[in-house]
């Protein structure tokens, strides 16, 4: 689990640096590397429902389409050819139609618990996840001043570390020390 939690974070970052994030350290820096890598995580795990969501309404949209077209062409060869061979038709198609959405509905429930289990198996997201609820604010705080200093005010390069270690620091004093 812990090798395929790294290269889901190396595809997304394809970066070296976020490697420590999975581990974390024993003080509270480590603590709020590892609630970055939750949060990267649980972004993942949105997008992943995001386009599974939209990828079974296609589905679901295409099946409907095609189940129209072949009522249309049923009643077509009904008139030009036969009852039967448009009876059968019909019933090989809407079976053929049901199939696709069941197949589709059971891969997506397949991809989304996989993410959902990697995720929560994980045992350093689950230590995260009661100290990221313990520190909220704090680290609400932290974002947004990044992000208010380095988008919306004309901050030098110092000016905005500066505050970005302001904000870690104030995530230190919220967090307890582990031992």
């Amino acid at each position: 689990m812990r090798s395929l939690q790294t290269s889901m974070v190396y595809l997304l970052t394809h970066s070296e640096i976020w490697k420590p994030y999975i581990k974390g350290g024993a003080n509270a820096s480590g603590v709020f590397r590892n609630e970055l890598l939750l949060l990267l995580l649980l972004l993942l795990v949105v997008v992943v429902v995001v386009v599974v969501v939209v990828v079974v309404l296609v589905v679901v949209l295409v099946v409907v389409v095609v189940v129209v077209v072949v009522v249309v062409v049923v009643v077509a060869v009904a008139a030009a050819v036969g009852v039967l061979v448009a009876v059968v038709v019909a019933v090989v198609v809407v079976v053929v139609a049901v199939v696709v959405v069941v197949v589709v509905v059971v891969v997506v429930v397949v991809v989304v618990v996989v993410v959902v289990v990697v995720v929560a198996a994980d045992q350093t997201v689950v230590e995260v996840i009661p100290k990221m609820v313990q520190n909220f604010s704090a680290s609400i705080n932290l974002f947004g001043v990044v992000v208010f200093n380095s988008f919306l005010c004309p901050l030098t390069l110092h000016a905005a570390k500066h505050d970005i270690l302001a904000g870690m620091s104030l995530v230190q004093t919220r967090l307890p020390r582990r031992s």
